[in-house]
């Protein structure tokens, strides 16, 4: 079969208590591509991948081309590519390379960027607003509930606020490669690993 692949709005809690209302609403992104299921990737599936000369006859184009296909460049930036308030992706290949790269995709939230992370800011009498604090002073803070839109801001008065919580979560999606092969992760990883300035 065919699995959709899309990015929407996702709201991270630790818990359900006091979010019986809580509407979750997704939406479709451009980017979004239709393309075959091929696995479930786990750590375990790709502990190998990495064995030997994997860079060999890799490509970076293939790799550019599957950075936009799935919808990174919605939330990522690099280089010039993508919006100016995205989180940068430029020196990545500094940072990570091969099998540890590869691992903070299969599991996002291993370590989530500082500034960058979920919080919650619970209220008693309505919903709770969930998303990255992008600015605040003492009496507000305001947040971006969509990664995928840095314009939806909602201004939170910290004064009605009756819990405000980091989420351990990262925002970003976990099975983002499942439909890719093992030739097509080897080369967005290789795509990324080429971004060190």
């Amino acid at each position: 079969g065919h699995w959709r692949v899309m990015n929407g709005v996702i709201h991270v809690v630790d818990s359900m208590e006091g979010l019986d209302n809580l509407a979750f609403e997704g939406e479709a992104c451009a980017g979004t591509s239709s393309r075959e299921f091929v696995r479930n990737w786990t750590p375990e599936d790709v502990a190998d991948f990495f064995d030997g000369a994997w860079r060999t006859n890799r490509s970076l184009e293939a790799g550019r081309r599957l950075f936009t296909e799935l919808g990174c460049i919605q939330c990522h930036r690099y280089s010039d590519d993508g919006d100016s308030r995205n989180i940068e992706l430029a020196a990545i290949g500094t940072k990570y390379r091969g099998a540890e790269l590869l691992s903070h995709i299969l599991e996002p939230s291993k370590a989530i960027l500082e500034g960058y992370e979920n919080t919650l800011f619970a209220y008693d009498d309505r919903r709770p607003v969930i998303g990255r604090v992008v600015r605040e002073d003492e009496e507000t803070a305001w947040v971006n509930q969509t990664l995928q839109d840095p314009d939806d801001i909602v201004e939170v008065k910290k004064a009605e606020v009756v819990e405000r919580k980091k989420l351990e979560l990262s925002p970003m999606p976990t099975g983002l490669l499942v439909t890719l092969t093992r030739d097509e992760i080897l080369d967005l990883v290789h795509f990324l690993e080429s971004q060190t300035r």
